[in-house]
């Protein structure tokens, strides 16, 4: 069984379905993970893992106490995406979702290596940081193009 099929019969425990596409997001109505298409192999495990890792937070029994503003900001209110707290709090889910991605590895036996998974993250976080301290923006402009693309690297 491959690492991108031991992950999808996780997922599929959970009540989601896996499908590749454009993006990466978890879209909780209908419970669908999608997962860029043309990602190469281990980027592709890199995301899907994040992208657990939000399965994991959205299913854990704290998540509306501790990230009550994300979803706020997500589900009903645009204005509310502006603020800090929202950012803050956004930017912290974010985080937490590459770490429970690890753990999730570990937990299913999938062995990835910790600093290459860092590795591929940190860009990502990076581009995280760079949206929350843009407060002139809604942070719903994270989903466009401009925020998902992997940065590029400086020359």
């Amino acid at each position: 069984m491959t690492s991108i099929q031991k992950i999808e019969g996780w997922l599929i425990k959970q009540g989601y379905t896996l499908h590749f596409g454009r993006t990466d997001q978890v879209n909780r109505d209908p419970n669908v993970v999608t997962i860029t298409s043309t990602l190469s192999r281990k980027p592709k495990i890199y995301s899907l893992l994040h992208e657990c890792g939000h399965v994991i937070l959205y299913n854990s029994s704290d998540y509306l106490k501790k990230y009550k503003s994300v979803d706020i900001g997500d589900n009903q209110d645009q204005r509310h995406a502006k603020s800090l707290i929202f950012r803050y709090k956004k930017l912290a889910e974010e985080m937490e979702a590459w770490n429970e991605g690890y753990k999730l590895a570990q937990k299913l036996g999938i062995k990835i290596s910790k600093v290459a998974y860092d590795t591929y993250a940190a860009p990502w976080i990076h581009s995280y940081i760079r949206a929350v301290a843009d407060t002139k923006e809604s942070y719903h402009k994270w989903k466009s193009s401009e925020h998902k693309q992997k940065p590029k690297k400086k020359r």
